[in-house]
């Protein structure tokens, strides 16, 4: 059986509080870490997941930024944005205004001219008796940015996997198609070689 491996730099966006870092702990662990005690993030936590897509068998190796959602990171964040391969926006689905908010979060997704693979992520569909923003209107705020949209539950580990699992397919089609496989930048590589000893690094 024949394994390749590619990489990619991958960016997880949202407001404070709509679960970005529950979902890639999720999804990084297999579903084994779901954080239980509330901690914001800082500035950008990093994580390395690699996933072995179904129809290929080959690898694609996701270096994933989980971005601080405080406006006062923006800038700051903006240096390490240079060049995403692909990008997940989060919202709550308990939180009308976090769905308004992901029009300007992929306003941040990549410089002019350069359109990466971004999803759409409902998240916390399991407060179902919480919830206020309907699947439908979701799907319609996705559609008009142009964008896929995925629902999923960080805490139920639903719907986590899908919508990495897209992002990756998507990026391992284009590589198939165009021959070109993007490879971390210098500052990408740096930040990876200081978060070695990172127990988030999988």
């Amino acid at each position: 059986m024949n394994f390749s491996s590619s990489d990619a730099c991958k960016y997880i966006k949202g407001d404070p509080g709509v679960g970005k870092t529950s979902v890639v702990q999720m999804f990084t662990s297999d579903g084994r870490e779901f954080p239980k005690n509330y901690n914001m993030t800082f500035g950008v936590d990093l994580y390395l997941k690699r996933y072995t897509v179904p129809e290929s068998k080959n690898i694609v190796e996701m270096l994933i930024y989980d971005c601080a959602g405080l406006d006062i990171y923006v800038d700051y964040l903006q240096q390490c944005w240079d060049r995403v391969d692909g990008a997940v926006l989060v919202y709550d689905v308990t939180a009308p205004v976090t769905l308004q908010s992901v029009g300007d979060w992929a306003s941040l997704a990549g410089p002019a001219g350069h359109t990466p693979p971004a999803a759409v992520l409902a998240n916390k569909t399991d407060l179902s008796h919480r919830r206020i923003v309907t699947a439908e209107a979701g799907q319609l705020a996705a559609e008009k940015l142009g964008l896929r949209h995925f629902e999923a539950s960080a805490k139920e580990h639903t719907g986590v996997t899908e919508v990495f699992g897209w992002l990756a397919r998507q990026l391992h089609t284009g590589w198939s198609t165009t021959g070109v496989r993007p490879s971390y930048n210098s500052l990408h590589k740096s930040v990876l070689r200081s978060s070695l000893s990172n127990s988030s690094l999988k």
